[in-house]
């Protein structure tokens, strides 16, 4: 469904071709047991990220970044249920290989506010997913 993504320029190529990135997320979707789910691309973020129906919510990584979707989702993982507020949790998140194209994604439930967080809880001064992890819990 994707074609072959290697570099970050590669990636910023495909990024804005809805039909190739749709046809991807769709693929992906019935992969994880979703097929005909209703998916709706949000119009903002650093990585294409849609709504899975109601309640979930798909964000894909290429591969160059993929190391970026496994942090936040052990971020995310060790979040849920631990904060005064709801924070998102982790439906599934991995590899997904189409042919010879490999990309990261994160299945997350919808009811987050990751930004109210990081002012609530203090960011770390380095701006990145493993320095947040290393802030909070102690690891990445």
């Amino acid at each position: 469904m994707l074609p072959v993504v290697e570099t970050d320029e590669e990636w910023d190529a495909v990024v804005p071709d809805e039909t190739v990135m749709r046809a991807g997320a769709e693929d992906l979707c019935a992969r994880l047991g979703l097929a005909g789910a209703p998916l709706t691309r949000f119009a903002e973020g650093s990585q294409p990220v849609y709504a899975v129906g109601d309640e979930l919510v798909l964000k894909l990584f290429p591969t160059s970044a993929a190391q970026d979707g496994v942090t936040e989702a052990r971020v995310l993982s060790r979040l849920h249920g631990r904060l005064p507020v709801r924070t998102p949790k982790v439906h599934d998140a991995g590899r997904y290989e189409n042919g010879s194209d490999l990309l990261a994604y994160t299945l997350l439930h919808v009811y987050s506010n990751l930004p109210r967080y990081l002012r609530e809880l203090h960011a770390p001064a380095e701006g990145s997913l493993t320095a947040l992890a290393e802030a909070w819990f102690g690891t990445a």
